[in-house]
């Protein structure tokens, strides 16, 4: 039973009527609330860690944790966070920040290793790319080793994928999630090893996607004739609408001279316009901003970063200038959901791995004055990229339920 009572309190500090509430005595039934709210409104919101550890209070709390509906609800509320990469050895750290501030950065938070020593040690010998990183799973290739391994830092768990054919060699790649149709997918143009070229001219580039709903690739014969061996890809992809746009171009001309759309969904290449504002940048690479499509552009003349969104995703003419970044001694890394800049100043030698978040829409003197911080030790940053914790599984929708007793 809970009594109420209101009364004057004359210690109080302010002096002021307040409301006490006096609890002579709670039920066992008070205190229970009620499972949905619990499912719905308490659990999504904890960290993976602690979810983890809590599929033991009961077999309801397993089953329910253990669901790909559970997984889902999960992402939505967990925050945008940035995963600081460093290799020899491969290492993560996590880099907190609030999109909707500028001066937001946390301080870094490094997590533990959980790659086991043969696999570190296998993969220490050669090196390692990234490629790219969605609800929690971040990719990596080993090009030497012909396989591209996928891992979920919050579950300490990641897998191998072998490359379709030892001969081939990746061009460029692409990783991420579909939600229309809820896959993870790997999309790959390969051409032959260097080792294996033996005649001119090079043979064509085959063009690949795996799949983790079916667990394998597939070539896209039809797509082989869209992309030549001669021709320089961009390594910056971006996924808008199901279409995963590449800037491609002949390296004679220094640029790319066409846009080449690839629908996820309906495996469809669709050819884009290249623009004649671009001759005017020495480099072009994609980016989202607020869901939309953007173009980060370096200068031929004086290296200013410029930023370009086409704000309608239908009319390849709506493209519009949306700001510039003009810092020197900076190395970006990562866009914000918003359009905000992840980078790095090397201002000074003795303090490496400062970072800031820039806003491309202030200028420049706003932007020199926004928060920095650092991360500990002298190791460098190789990529930096847009991280969430999840319970999604390198294996498939969510972490794989193990045969311990879950509880009672």
């Amino acid at each position: 039973m809970v009594k109420l009572r209101e009364e004057n309190d004359p210690d109080s500090i302010a002096n002021e009527n307040c409301r006490i509430i006096n609890i002579s005595y709670v039920s066992a039934e008070t205190l229970t609330i009620p499972d949905d709210l619990i499912i719905d409104l308490i659990l999504p919101r904890l960290p993976v860690k602690t979810l983890i550890r809590f599929k033991s209070v009961s077999k309801f709390w397993f089953s329910t944790i253990s669901t790909p509906e559970f997984a889902k609800s999960h992402l939505k509320f967990s925050p945008n966070q940035f995963l600081l990469i460093f290799k020899n050895p491969l290492r993560f750290m996590l880099l907190p920040y609030d999109d909707e501030e500028s001066d937001s950065l946390k301080d870094p938070i490094e997590l533990e290793n959980f790659f086991d020593s043969s696999f570190q040690q296998k993969i220490s010998k050669t090196k390692v790319s990234f490629m790219g990183s969605g609800n929690g799973l971040v990719c990596f290739e080993c090009r030497i080793l012909c396989f591209f391994f996928i891992c979920n830092p919050a579950l300490h768990s990641y897998r191998e994928i072998m490359y379709p054919n030892p001969d081939y060699c990746p061009r460029t790649s692409w990783f991420g999630y579909i939600p229309s149709i809820d896959d993870y997918r790997i999309v790959v143009l390969f051409g032959l090893s260097r080792l294996r070229v033996q005649h001119e001219p090079p043979p064509p580039v085959y063009f690949y996607v795996f799949s983790f709903k079916t667990g394998n690739w597939k070539r896209m014969c039809d797509l082989d004739g869209y992309f030549t061996p001669y021709e320089w890809l961009c390594l910056d992809t971006k996924v808008v609408n199901d279409i995963l746009y590449w800037s491609v171009g002949l390296p004679v001309y220094a640029m790319p001279k066409r846009i080449i759309g690839y629908d996820l969904v309906s495996e469809q290449v669709k050819v884009f316009p290249w623009m004649d504002w671009l001759q005017q940048y020495v480099c072009t690479m994609f980016f989202l901003r607020n869901g939309c499509l953007s173009m980060e552009c370096i200068s031929l003349i004086d290296r200013t970063t410029e930023f370009w969104t086409l704000k309608q995703f239908d009319d390849w003419n709506s493209w519009e200038k949306v700001g510039y970044f003009s810092l020197p001694c900076t190395f970006g890394f990562h866009y914000t959901p918003t359009g905000k800049f992840l980078v790095e100043k090397c201002f000074e030698l003795q303090t490496p791995n400062r970072f800031m978040i820039v806003d491309v829409s202030l200028d420049t003197e706003k932007q020199r004055q926004s928060h920095t911080c650092s991360c500990a030790g002298n190791r460098t940053v190789s990529n930096a990229v847009g991280y969430v914790e999840s319970l999604i599984s390198p294996f498939g929708t969510i972490m794989p339920i193990d045969e311990e007793n879950p509880g009672v």
